[in-house]
């Protein structure tokens, strides 16, 4: 397992785990059956943290032009396949969201992923030049 590979697997499973305490924290107890897709989503998420801290890294390290804006760009993209994924969820089903609704919510999440990849980039290069340096 080469260094940026250990690093990524630092990052996502401190991505992972957070972000599954986050939602334990918010959701009802016990947790409704849909958690378990959540988690499941949160684990695909850490699979691509995983594959993509190595590629920063390496952004990093070489000093390439516009990275940032290419991690923000993978965050956006995440965030809206996400944000997407979200669509085919019933929900509650008392709840009836307008269009309005979705679009903020759609909004929200790529919000979140773009602040996601920033601070997975900021974390994992924080991480490996602590450790490397």
């Amino acid at each position: 397992m080469t260094v940026h590979q250990k690093t990524a697997l630092r990052v996502a499973a401190i991505f992972l785990g957070t972000w599954l305490l986050l939602a334990l924290a918010i959701a009802d107890f016990p947790p409704p059956p849909g958690f378990v897709i959540l988690a499941l989503i949160l684990i695909v998420c850490a699979l691509l943290v995983y594959l993509r801290v190595p590629v920063y890294l390496r952004w990093r390290a070489s000093g390439a032009k516009g990275r940032m804006l290419k991690v923000a760009r993978d965050g956006l993209l995440g965030g809206g396949a996400i944000g997407l994924l979200s669509l085919l969820s019933p929900g509650e089903p008392s709840i009836q969201p307008e269009l309005s609704d979705r679009l903020i919510g759609i909004g929200l999440l790529i919000g979140l992923g773009v602040v996601n990849a920033l601070a997975v980039y900021a974390f994992g290069s924080w991480l490996f030049r602590r450790r490397h340096s």
